[in-house]
């Protein structure tokens, strides 16, 4: 699961990376990515260089650490959330930060679950 995951982050960077139009100043621009300490579980947040906001999961935990790691980041909205898939320490804290930031879109895969955790995103 962690080398689809990794596969993903690495698809999503490249496709960033060479969309045309993304960069329209002469000066290259850089692409961020910070791997957030959520404990158990994974979050993943990427500064694209034409200043969008990605997260990957939310950790396990309620969120908080998420938030204010993204407030410390300077993060007001986010353009694209992903969850991997739903188990608990990748999506726990991502309702939290859909109450704390603007999230325009969110991408998901199509599975159910019954975990408290899911039903909270």
């Amino acid at each position: 699961m962690r080398k689809i995951k990794m596969l993903m982050v690495a698809v999503i960077v490249f496709m960033i990376a060479i969309l045309p139009g993304i960069v329209t100043d002469a000066a290259p621009k850089n692409m961020y990515v910070h791997f957030i300490n959520v404990g158990q579980g994974d979050s993943i947040y990427i500064k694209a260089p034409n200043g969008e906001d990605i997260l990957i999961d939310g950790g396990n935990k309620d969120g908080s650490d998420v938030v204010a790691y993204l407030k410390k980041q300077k993060v007001k909205d986010i353009e694209i959330m992903i969850a991997t898939h739903p188990d608990a320490d990748h999506i726990g804290g991502l309702d939290e930060v859909l109450k704390a930031f603007p999230v325009k879109s969110v991408y998901a895969p199509k599975v159910g679950n019954t975990t408290q955790a899911y039903k909270d995103f």
